[in-house]
């Protein structure tokens, strides 16, 4: 309440003791204590009063249940935000892997019609190589080789 030091009290009980004298600075310290503490009760009192009159504690309970609202508020929008980071993260990582899967499946797709065409090619080839040679006197692979199937499989008097 005041700002007085230990020297300010000694200088003040000095000057009393001088003033007073020593009979009757006790009688008036315990009255000085009486008033001081009148005092403090009346002011305790107004206090209590004003206190009641305002409902005090409940505006001090709204205005904390105010701040945990406005608290959790501001978590359930940090939550939202991380919810929504993170809902993209993952579309762009299935986006990310379905585009790498996609590129792969096409790789092996062109890769398998690469290799189709190529066996396509390969038996074009050796149908129009065989067709032109039909002549009894050229004698292609393929004929000299199911010529000497077509001996091993006769039968041999070797027994």
């Amino acid at each position: 309440m005041f700002d007085i030091g230990f020297l300010e009290l000694v200088i003040i009980a000095v000057i009393s003791l001088v003033v007073l004298g020593p009979e009757r600075l006790p009688v008036a310290i315990k009255t000085t204590a009486l008033w001081v503490s009148k005092i403090k009760r009346s002011f305790q009192g107004i206090r209590a009063e004003i206190e009641r009159e305002l409902n005090v504690d409940e505006i001090r309970r709204e205005i904390h249940n105010s701040a945990v609202m406005d608290e959790l508020k501001r978590t359930r929008e940090d939550l939202q935000r991380t919810r929504e980071n993170l809902d993209q993260d993952i579309s762009d990582m299935r986006k990310s892997v379905n585009t790498s899967f996609d590129a792969q499946t096409d790789a092996q797709t062109d890769a398998q019609t690469d290799a189709q065409t190529q066996e396509s090619k390969h038996a074009e080839g050796q149908s129009t190589a065989v067709e032109p040679d039909v002549s009894p006197k050229a004698a292609s692979p393929d004929t000299v080789s199911q010529d000497t199937v077509s001996q091993d499989k006769k039968p041999s008097g070797h027994s």
